[in-house]
């Protein structure tokens, strides 16, 4: 008896899903990895726009996201990390296309800041709202603990690598631009150095032309004159006793 294409298809098909579902969940963990590095590098990106506020121009923005450099670091991390998502085939497909599409929607609005800090900053609470949601259903539906703890800690890692190069990019810079000061200041400093020590040896010299002129004058002073004795004048004769 002939079986039809049918049933050899659905059993086909019950033979592929342990295979699907093992690349579903290898999918969903990407996606995840990235949707935590999108939502890590994107806090970092409002850390550095809200370091660069200024009160009295909340209309700069876009500007301020243009001129940082550490934004500039942050940004294009979350851009690679919301590109990395991958659509499962069929398990959870539903739940890891709303992450990605959440994920990419925080990093769009991080990496080109729009409108005034006010409304940049309620905008940016919505998408982190829904990022949060989305993260959350593809956790409790989609992959064990064990793997969600794996993909955290690896973005965590990832973006403790690039904060560390950001803080010896800084470092590297600070030193550079103290070595290129101390160059600058050097002239300077020497003129001072010399000009001290004149004023030094001026006032050692000094001191020596107090000091000389207090002994010559202590030499010149005149001695006391010796009592003087008139010896033209006759001694006395002593009285002789009565006899």
């Amino acid at each position: 008896m002939r079986k039809s294409p049918l049933i050899l298809g659905v059993l086909a098909l019950a033979g592929l899903l342990p295979v699907i579902r093992v690349i579903d969940s290898v999918r969903a963990s990407i996606s995840l990895k990235g949707a935590y590095t999108v939502r890590d590098a994107g806090e970092q990106c409002f850390s550095a726009l809200a370091a660069s506020f200024n009160a009295g121009n909340i209309n700069s923005v876009a500007s301020t996201a243009a001129t940082d450099p550490e934004f500039a670091v942050w940004a294009k991390m979350s851009q690679l990390a919301a590109a990395s998502t991958q659509t499962p085939i069929f398990f959870g497909k539903d739940r890891v296309l709303a992450m990605a599409i959440a994920a990419k929607q925080y990093d769009e609005l991080l990496r080109t800041p729009r409108g005034t800090w006010m409304t940049l900053t309620h905008e940016i609470a919505d998408k982190r709202s829904r990022l949060d949601a989305a993260i959350i259903a593809v956790e409790t539906e989609d992959l064990s603990a064990a793997t969600i703890t794996k993909r955290r800690a690896e973005s965590q890692t990832e973006i403790a690598r690039v904060a560390k190069g950001i803080f010896d990019a800084k470092e590297k810079a600070e030193e550079a631009a103290r070595v290129a000061r101390e160059k600058e200041e050097a002239p300077e400093r020497e003129r001072r150095r010399q000009i001290d020590e004149q004023n030094r040896a001026w006032d050692v010299a000094q001191a020596a032309r107090e000091r000389g002129a207090e002994t010559n004058a202590a030499g010149t002073t005149a001695a006391p004159t010796p009592l003087a004795i008139d010896f033209s004048r006759p001694k006395p004769t002593p009285m002789l006793g009565r006899r």
